[in-house]
């Protein structure tokens, strides 16, 4: 058994147990009175009437204690699936911060979402519906052919001698239906993520008229689904057919020995009625179970993906935890760090620096040459191949990952603005902050006019992805939350790519007048927005080909003088 199902068994043992235990006890109740029913049959058949009507208080006493017994089996089971389901989810909800964001970028968002929603769903139905019918079924089988060995072994021995030609038929099946689910999966992952990039793309999509591209895109797949669909019912059907079969076949040959059995005197009328209610009530459960278990196999396929997220490598930080100011003065070094993304070549080679408490630092370069890279080192998305990265004086793997990121405020190019309201998003993060503290700091970065015209406010809904807010004031945005959260080092990665030169010139301005007193790093776009830095690195290749102030390269033959003029002439 899977390990998610026997943590989750493991956890409910107890009630679980119980539930079985009153299950038995439901089903013996049962086979007792269909019993009794058959005892007066046969009182009545020879007496020529009904001697004692005492029997019918014992059948409504029955009645009772197995609708009682049915009634806590079905509760104790039931209440131990949805517990486990929600176990299930919050491990898995409280896996999805900590995955490394390694795997985020790499795999879609699609399949990350189905993994979340689809194939939680399908493990619920398994616990809720699946595994319930199974031990239900083989409670009731295992009670009535105790009391058939009793009373005709030749009996069981008809029913089980079909049976293993059933579990060879839906073993085989089962496989056919694993490989149909594990296609199916895979083709809903990619239908999910084309869908988020039309959704999330929808600018882009509308601005290049490419609508019909994106839906013959999500077209096709659907079309490959029908068809997995088509196969797997025509195999599903295929074994509702061998089902039947099997199911009837066995009932056909046991009512005709019983109807012998009968004529012959060896077993009374009021036997052979019992016999035959308790065949007819076991011969759907054999027959279901093998079916029963073929959805457990094709659930398999949604538990195991669950499994690969729950197996993931976390995050990995170390146990200590950096103090509220930095008592070095040097307060971030890279020392001949490497790295790469995934087995490519190398994006940094042999980088290393020192930034100093306070200090603004830039760095500047082609597009792909290694700035961004650096940023994710920075705040330990990713881990150096080789080398050392050492923040206060600490190598970054000793320290926590909570600890070393609180460090850092972020202003990117792309704010994310989450659905929910402008002050949710302002506030993010930031738990103790109040809305006044929020206000103060739109009112510095020039956000509060804009707000308050809005018809409710602070608690206007920004939409999914900030679509009703501008390049200029979400930048804004990112700002004032790099004040909320009051880190020592600020990380600008090219934060006002998007906005016209003016707009960029007011914003650095804005951010070095709100920001004093921290040290602040540049990834710079507009080159002439960065002349007063203490230090800029221009990195080529990934690596750093020039180092020193603006005016110190400008003195020299190099990359940066280059770049700078050809920026110039552009203007």
């Amino acid at each position: 058994m899977n390990k998610i199902l026997r943590e989750q068994i493991k956890n409910n043992i107890l009630a679980i147990s119980l539930g079985v235990i009153l299950l038995f006890i439901y089903e013996t109740i049962l086979v007792k009175g269909i019993d009794l029913i058959g005892v007066q049959i046969d009182i009545l058949l020879n007496a020529g009437e009904i001697v004692d009507y005492s029997f019918i208080w014992k059948l409504i006493q029955m009645a009772m204690w197995g609708f009682l017994a049915s009634f806590f089996s079905s509760m104790l089971i039931g209440k131990s699936a949805i517990l486990s389901v929600s176990h299930i989810r919050s491990k898995v909800v409280m896996i999805i911060p900590d995955l490394p964001y390694k795997y985020l970028s790499i795999n879609g968002t699609g399949e990350i979402v189905n993994k979340l929603i689809s194939d939680i769903d399908k493990v619920r139905i398994l616990l809720e519906q699946t595994f319930p019918n199974l031990i239900m079924y083989g409670a009731t089988i295992l009670v009535i052919c105790f009391y058939i060995v009793k009373r005709d072994v030749n009996l069981l021995i008809t029913i089980i001698f079909f049976y293993p030609i059933m579990l060879f038929v839906s073993k085989s099946i089962a496989e056919k239906l694993k490989i149909l689910a594990q296609k199916r999966a895979f083709k809903n992952d990619r239908l999910t993520d084309i869908a988020i990039d039309s959704i999330h793309g929808i600018e882009c999509v509308k601005a290049n008229n490419i609508d019909n591209i994106m839906y013959m895109k999500m077209q096709r797949i659907i079309d490959d689904i029908l068809k997995n669909e088509y196969e797997r019912t025509r195999v599903s059907s295929l074994s509702w057919v061998l089902q039947m079969f099997i199911k009837w076949v066995p009932m056909i040959i046991c009512i005709i020995q019983i109807l012998f059995e009968t004529m012959s005197g060896k077993l009374s009328v009021g036997n052979s009625f019992t016999t035959i209610i308790l065949l007819n009530k076991m011969v759907h459960p054999m027959s279901s179970i093998p079916f029963l278990l073929n959805d457990y196999k094709e659930t398999l396929v949604s538990i195991e993906r669950i499994e690969e997220l729950m197996n993931l490598e976390k995050e990995r930080g170390g146990n200590k935890v950096l103090p509220l100011k930095c008592e070095n003065n040097e307060i971030l070094q890279f020392y001949n760090v490497d790295f790469k993304y995934n087995n490519e070549k190398n994006v940094l080679n042999k980088i290393s620096f020192n930034i100093k408490n306070g200090e603004k630092v830039a760095f500047v370069g082609p597009s792909g040459s290694g700035k961004s890279t650096i940023f994710k080192l920075f705040i330990r998305y990713y881990d150096p191949e080789n080398g050392m990265y050492q923040i206060y004086g600490n190598n970054s793997k000793d320290i926590t990952i909570d600890s070393l990121r609180s460090k850092f405020a972020v202003v990117s190019q792309n704010t994310f603005l989450f659905s929910g309201t402008i002050y949710e998003n302002i506030a993010i993060g930031n738990f103790d902050v109040s809305k006044d503290d929020v206000i103060k700091c739109c009112k510095r970065v020039g956000l509060n006019d804009f707000i308050e015209k809005l018809d409710k406010g602070y608690d206007t809904i920004v939409g999914e992805k900030g679509c009703m807010i501008s390049g200029g004031q979400r930048q804004r945005i990112s700002i004032a939350r790099a004040m909320l959260k009051d880190a020592p080092i600020i990380l600008l990665d090219e934060p006002t790519s998007s906005i016209d030169e003016e707009n960029e010139r007011k914003i650095k301005l804005m951010v070095e007048e709100l920001l004093s007193n921290r040290t602040i790093i540049y990834i710079a776009h507009r080159l002439s927005t960065i002349k007063d830095v203490d230090q800029i690195f221009v990195i080529e290749n990934g690596e750093i080909v020039q180092r020193g102030s603006h005016n110190e390269l400008m003195r020299q033959d190099g990359i940066y003088k280059s770049l700078y003029k050809r920026e110039s002439e552009n203007v």
